[in-house]
């Protein structure tokens, strides 16, 4: 399994002062790789408003298959928006889905934990 980070994720870690490198969480809260915003400035989501947000990360899987799940906290709530799976197939850079299902607005910052990425073998015994 090979994680490359974009050229953009690099300018705006630089840029910001932030880390975009995904992280394995630690369990039993998160068995996911964390994602984060790859976004040069904050964003706001209205109620029932969708938006991509990228990550700046491609994942080459090889013999493994992977699980993009939108999960992100506001206000100590965590949401779950959307799942897609990830596989060999996929070859550019992991977006992220995000709807906002609340009925405040929703701030999203640079470096915002927004999604993980859970892995999986593609063989079974």
């Amino acid at each position: 399994m090979k994680i490359t980070k974009s050229i953009l994720a690099s300018l705006i870690e630089n840029q910001l002062l932030i880390d975009l490198t995904p992280k394995f969480g630690e369990l039993p809260v998160t068995q996911g790789l964390k994602l984060f915003a790859c976004i040069v400035e904050s964003v706001i989501l209205e109620p029932n408003e969708s938006i991509d947000i990228p990550t700046g990360i491609k994942a080459e899987l090889g013999n493994y298959v992977g699980f993009v799940l939108s999960k992100i906290t506001v206000n100590r709530s965590t949401y779950f928006n959307s799942g897609v799976l990830y596989n060999c197939d996929n070859t550019g850079f992991i977006s992220i889905s995000i709807k906002n299902q609340t009925l405040n607005q929703i701030k999203i910052n640079p470096g915002q934990s927004i999604g993980e990425l859970i892995i999986f073998s593609k063989t079974v015994d």
